[in-house]
């Protein structure tokens, strides 16, 4: 198999790809396995109830950025190389709060 090949078909749902650049595997990976994006970045999805932390994480610069929510406990597992803004639920909650009054 050729590294052409390689490139052409995406190996996690057998997708031909329209091209062989790079941005394109990625952005098709964004949208269709987002969970392996992340896990690459080691980031795990948080599955506890009481969320603290509001992240903005974002894989490269050419790539949207996942939005995501996390407890105390996980917030501590994620590199801090792939955060682009971190905020605490309680203040977001509190500047919507005051934008109903």
């Amino acid at each position: 198999m050729t590294e052409r090949m390689i490139l052409d078909w995406c190996p996690l749902c057998g997708e031909k790809l329209p091209d062989d650049f790079r941005l394109t595997r990625l952005f098709h990976d964004r949208v269709c396995h987002p969970g392996y994006m992340l896990l690459h970045l080691g980031v795990t999805e948080c599955e506890h109830n009481e969320k603290t932390h509001y992240l903005k994480i974002q894989a490269e610069k050419e790539l949207p950025i996942f939005h995501l929510e996390f407890c105390d406990e996980c917030y501590k597992t994620i590199p801090s190389d792939v955060i682009v803004e971190d905020e605490k639920i309680d203040k977001i909650q509190s500047k919507f709060d005051g934008e109903q009054s």
